[in-house]
């Protein structure tokens, strides 16, 4: 064919590169050793990569208006005030948030503004 050369070859001569031969070379530039290429491979960081997300999967945030509920295979075991908090993660304890925690004080301050508006509005202060 007209773009191969005598060897058959399409690179005009050029031997294709070997792969163990390239990564040799790059071994050989880089100035330090390749973490996790032992043994075992990548498996051990993979398996402790997902270890680690697993476990920070029972870190939660309970909203300033709200109150927590832990619950260890779907039973309600505690509940929890505003702020970050540590359960253990799923499958075993779960987090809902419950209700309005802020609503009994806001409904409070409501009434109170409401009691003032009228005895503005009937002329009694």
């Amino acid at each position: 064919m007209g773009w191969q050369d005598n060897d058959g070859n399409p690179w005009g001569g050029r031997k294709s590169p070997d792969l163990k031969e390239a990564i040799e070379k790059i071994k050989k530039a880089i100035p330090f050793k390749i973490p996790f290429g032992g043994k075992f491979g990548l498996i051990p960081v993979i398996v402790v990569v997902l270890l680690i997300l697993w476990l920070a999967s029972g870190i939660y945030f309970v909203a300033p208006d709200e109150v927590g509920v832990v619950k260890r295979f779907g039973k309600a075991v505690r509940t929890t005030t505003p702020g970050p908090h540590y359960h253990a993660p799923a499958p075993v304890n779960s987090y809902e948030a419950e209700g309005d925690a802020g609503a009994e004080n806001r409904n409070r301050v409501q009434d109170h503004r409401r009691q003032t508006a009228r005895k503005i509005q009937s002329g009694n202060k």
